[in-house]
């Protein structure tokens, strides 16, 4: 049997994920600079597990 199957997928998917959440503040940095590019008003809010304190 040849081709991709669901766990390939999943375990991609899984590997995608874990690189997000492993440097998630830096990504959450690129968005903030993003957002205040077009609105230097603007406010990123941060909730869930990410949240400390």
């Amino acid at each position: 049997m040849s081709g991709i199957t669901a766990i390939d997928i999943l375990i991609e998917h899984a590997s995608s994920r874990k690189r997000y959440v492993e440097d998630v503040w830096t990504y959450l940095e690129k968005i903030k600079h993003t957002c205040r590019s077009l609105d230097p008003d603007c406010r990123v809010i941060v909730f869930g597990s990410l949240v400390k304190g």
